[in-house]
């Protein structure tokens, strides 16, 4: 009959209440009240349209707290009706889980009708529209299960604002239908038999889930500002919320009670690991308003996380400034290598290095002995800039400093990354010196083609910006007098060895004659001042220098001025 007589389970809930094996048989006015309103429905005339596969089909969905009501029309007209009394089970639901089991009761028990075509589902319940629209991954598993049972058929979903047979059907003691089966059991919910009840007592003791619990069977009001402001913050997972079994779900999250959340936030952080992790273990299975937060305040607050926690990152280089000149500011430390110390000091300009192998002990007093050999090279620098090494940081370096007029820069201890550009020094000659120890070559050479090469396609070599020329090494180069006023200097240069040669011949000087090859001659002994016999083998192409031989057969090369000519 329920086909023909709108909201036939509403109407006959309070009498089907009494044939229920917990109840007592007890008939009274309500249920004579509702048995002759039945009477009267069935001797009132309903008229049905038949169904026509060429007009376009709708569904009118609705569900109530006693049962679910769905129409099939056709041109605004009734084709046929249905209802459904909810079992104890279904009446627990969430009031959108409610909802969408109405869709799916009207599709099944009008599938003769709109299987294998397209049809519309219209219903009053603005969040079922959301839903068509989320990833299924996303719902909660009894929306799962309801949508998979909604994947065979081709409808469209249309929100409906007055469905006035479909609620009524719901609403007007709906019989008893079919069992739809949606409720497998799956164990989402890992628990121990008193963990599970002891989560209960406490959800059923929390004033906030309480209210929450039946706001999801009863249904979301329309506005936030409706709700009680406990609850308000979970408006924006309403359509994951659910009841089962006496806990809040989450979709697949036990919303856990206040009075348990610290118990919780241990149980997360049990394997000490960071916030992202933690925060992905939480994702998992729990969830509170504000988890996210409580889990970033309790890693961040655990004393032995900070004990074994990593490094600082990098922050941004802040480089040295680049000097105005070359050998304006220098770099120093102390490196090993093969078995030795060396000192190196390189130019912040030029990058230019100078390397000076330790011998002895490497004592401060050996650091400063050989920086002053470089410095009256090369000048004394404005700024020096070192590590905090036992050879810097003492009163004979500060000294040292004041005396020679030099600020002395430190880099801060125990992080060499600030003295930065002497380190990359230090990389770079070790390198050269181990490829060329490998590869036998002359291990100076190796620095000199260091010192030459340029810095860039734009920069020339260290030594050009050091000492202002380039300097001759294993490759053929043309090398230019780049001095300002060369010739004038060179002239002037001229001028004065003249002087010095006049200066020097003006007294006591004479030429001595040439010897020939096979003359007998004296040479005289450098130690006792005493002339030998020797005969002259050979002339050199230096000047004034020849090779000779003496009686036992020794060959010498002196000047001509240690000769005298034999006579016989």
């Amino acid at each position: 009959m329920a086909p023909f007589i709108p909201n036939l389970a509403d109407h006959t809930d309070t009498i089907r209440a009494l044939v229920r094996k917990d109840s007592d048989w007890q008939w009274s006015a309500s249920h004579q009240t509702a048995f002759d309103k039945v009477k009267s429905m069935i001797s009132t005339e309903c008229t049905l349209t038949y169904f026509n596969t060429r007009k376009p089909t709708v569904i009118q969905v609705d569900a109530s707290l006693k049962g679910l009501g769905a129409a099939l029309l056709q041109d605004n007209k009734p084709v046929a009706f249905a209802s459904k009394a909810l079992t104890d089970a279904e009446k627990r639901y969430a009031n959108i889980e409610r909802e969408l089991l109405a869709v799916v009761f009207g599709c099944t028990r009008f599938h003769t009708y709109i299987y294998g075509s397209k049809f519309t589902v219209e219903s009053d319940h603005k969040p079922l529209e959301n839903i068509q629209h989320k990833s299924m991954a996303n719902t909660p598993p009894r929306l799962q299960r309801m949508m998979l049972r909604l994947q065979p058929y081709d409808y469209n979903y249309r929100p409906g604002r007055e469905m006035v047979l479909a609620d009524a059907l719901s609403r007007l003691g709906p019989t008893r239908g079919p069992r739809i089966d949606l409720d497998t059991t799956i164990y989402v919910v890992q628990f121990s038999t008193d963990k599970l009840a002891e989560m209960q007592r406490q959800t059923q003791s929390d004033k906030t889930l309480r209210l929450l619990s039946e706001t999801i069977v009863t249904g979301w009001p329309d506005d936030p500002k409706q709700l009680p402001k406990c609850i308000r913050h979970y408006w924006s997972n309403r359509d994951e919320l659910s009841v089962d079994n006496g806990l809040v779900i989450k979709g697949e999250r036990i919303v856990i009670p206040e009075t348990m959340q610290s118990e919780a936030l241990q149980k997360i952080h049990a394997g000490h690991q960071g916030i992202n992790k933690c925060q992905l273990r939480a994702k998992t299975c729990i969830f509170w308003p504000g988890i996210n937060k409580d889990i970033e305040q309790l890693v961040s607050a655990c004393s032995t996380c900070q004990r074994h926690q990593k490094s600082q990152p990098a922050e941004p280089l802040i480089p040295h400034d680049i000097p105005q000149r070359p050998w304006q500011t220098v770099g120093t430390d102390m490196f090993h290598y093969n078995n030795a110390e060396y000192l190196i000091i390189a130019d912040y300009y030029s990058k230019y290095p100078f390397i000076r192998k330790v011998s002895g002990r490497c004592t401060s007093a050996t650091v400063i002995r050989l920086t002053k050999q470089i410095f009256s090279e090369l000048g004394i620098p404005t700024k020096v800039i070192s590590d905090n090494g036992p050879h810097y940081d003492s009163h004979e370096y500060r000294k040292f400093a004041r005396d020679w007029g030099f600020d002395h820069v430190t880099s801060s201890p125990r992080y060499p990354q600030s003295n930065g550009f002497i380190e990359r020094a230090i990389q770079t000659v070790k390198a050269t010196l181990t490829k060329a120890q490998q590869s036998d070559m002359d291990i100076d050479l190796a620095l000199l083609c260091l010192r030459t090469t340029p810095l860039d396609n734009v920069i020339p070599s260290p030594a050009e910006l050091l000492y202002g020329r380039k300097l001759r090494s294993n490759l053929p180069i043309k090398i230019r007098n780049t001095v300002p006023q060369k010739d004038a200097i060179h002239q002037r240069l001229v001028a004065r060895q003249t002087s010095q040669k006049d200066n020097h011949d003006r007294y006591g000087v004479r030429a001595l004659p040439p010897l020939s090859v096979g003359q007998h001659v004296s040479v005289q002994d450098q130690q006792s001042g005493n002339w030998l016999p020797a005969v002259v083998k050979d002339k050199c192409p230096e000047p004034r220098s020849y090779m000779i031989e003496t009686p036992i057969g020794h060959s010498l090369r002196r000047n001509r001025r240690q000769w005298e000519t034999f006579h016989c």
